[in-house]
């Protein structure tokens, strides 16, 4: 007998899944290794959202590539309510995504990109279009993002005087 909305868990009915490029830009942003533990990321690897209960937040700072056995000992903390461990591991998964952003930065030529590319594992480097999110990740590495209280004038909802009606007819 098949699975229905009746006989199952809701978690076993709704299954949501990241996309394979999201996947990679999180390991290609961490250099090949694992957010929680630093080791070489397995080609089976995982990706987690750092903050609990945020499961559709996919944003590159909320996403952290880690392997199978961190993603479970991190998924058991959150069920045991295990607040300080947990916020260890969330703490070490933030520090060391920044030092691969740092790492990242530092890449200021062509040829020093495609040399720390060449670094990662070959599973990465063989993954389809991964090329391309390599110089996507090193390009998000250096960029300068305004702060968010810019962020206003270019909206349509915040009435500011510049944002008009694109549609609206001269006069």
């Amino acid at each position: 007998m098949g699975a229905t909305a009746d006989n199952c868990p809701p978690a076993l009915v709704v299954m949501r899944r990241l996309r394979r490029t999201h996947k990679t830009r999180a390991a290609l942003r961490q250099v090949g290794t694992c957010a929680y533990c630093a080791c070489g990321l397995p080609e089976a690897f995982e990706v987690d959202h750092l903050i609990c209960g945020t499961p559709r937040d996919d944003r590159p700072a909320n996403l952290a590539a880690c392997c199978g056995t961190c993603h479970n000992h991190k998924s058991l903390c959150e069920r045991e309510a295990r607040e300080s461990e947990l916020q260890r591991m969330i703490d070490a998964a933030r520090r060391r995504k920044e030092e691969c952003r740092a790492r990242l930065r530092r890449l200021d030529t062509a040829q020093q990109r495609r040399e720390s590319f060449a670094q990662l594992p070959a599973w990465l480097q063989g993954r389809p279009d991964a090329k391309r999110a390599w110089l996507y990740v090193c390009a998000g590495a250096r960029a300068v993002r305004a702060p968010p209280s810019l962020w206003r004038q270019f909206s349509y909802l915040s009435g500011a005087p510049a944002c008009r009606d694109p549609h609206a007819l001269p006069g």
